[in-house]
């Protein structure tokens, strides 16, 4: 549980041990969220073949499962535990002591009109062993622009931007802990549910600017006009750019201004309109 644990400090606040465990091949590690994800764990662990690692919370927890279910959700190793209501921009993917948080967030997130599925992952291994389709239907191999994945762990961050894609967001703790009490560790870490949606909220926001700029740039490009026709007003300022200096003396013909001028602004490169003598 890392900073779970609170008063216990940094030496009891192991941030790498998840991923360490994870990386070890032919070691299956389940982090469950809560009784009923860490008896479906705990079902599958006992049928396995291999080895397996249970790790478990200290700390009191809500219930995230209160449905009967037909099959041990657990098997796929991360699951859909809450679908989005509106449309869907954001992919909360969490484990262990962080689905609540990530509950939270969906709710701070759809109260805003921003559209989040809960993905529970309490095995990383298991999920990735699933066909494509699943995988696809859990996590869509689409850019962070249309939809925002975000990871919560409290741990390190390390591996996660296999889930979340480089552009995405990992909330975790790339330090050692500290001690005081779990809530205020949480807090100073930006573990919380207040935390995560103004990041997500910021990240997303910058991307939209992004693909906003990119749509307008793409459907009113800088072209020159065609030979024979006037330059319009938003054209004519790159004629301030010309100085004697440009021309060093010498008759610059259409091409030759056009050459040097490339040279100059390679963006804005107009030919056969400009005579400088």
């Amino acid at each position: 549980d890392s900073i779970g644990l609170g008063e216990d400090g940094p030496t009891h606040q192991p941030i790498e041990h998840l991923q360490s465990l994870r990386a070890m091949p032919g070691l299956t590690v389940y982090r469950p969220a809560d009784a009923v994800e860490t008896a479906e764990c705990w079902a599958l662990a006992l049928a396995s073949d291999g080895p397996s690692v249970l790790a478990l919370t200290r700390p009191n927890l809500r219930p995230v499962r209160t449905r009967a279910e037909k099959h041990n959700l657990c098997a796929r190793g991360a699951y859909r535990l809450r679908c989005a209501k509106a449309e869907r921009k954001v992919i909360l993917i969490a484990t262990g002591s962080e689905v609540e948080i990530a509950f939270d967030i969906a709710d701070g997130l759809e109260a805003q009109g921003v559209g989040a599925d809960v993905v529970s992952m309490p095995s990383a291994e298991r999920f990735d062993a699933q066909d494509a389709a699943y995988r696809e239907d859990i996590l869509p191999d689409v850019s962070n622009k249309q939809i925002l994945r975000v990871s919560i762990e409290a741990g390190t961050t390390h591996g996660w931007e296999r889930y979340t894609g480089l552009h995405g967001l990992r909330i975790g703790i790339d330090r050692f802990g500290a001690s005081a009490p779990a809530p205020d560790l949480y807090k100073h870490f930006g573990i919380t549910s207040d935390a995560v949606i103004a990041a997500a909220r910021k990240l997303a926001g910058r991307k939209e600017e992004r693909l906003t700029a990119s749509k307008r740039s793409a459907a009113s490009p800088l072209m020159p006009p065609p030979i024979g026709k006037s330059i319009p007003p938003s054209h004519a300022r790159v004629s301030s750019s010309i100085s004697p200096a440009m021309t060093m003396g010498r008759k610059l013909t259409p091409s030759g201004f056009s050459r040097r001028f490339a040279s100059r602004n390679r963006r804005s490169i107009i030919d056969s309109h400009f005579e400088c003598r």
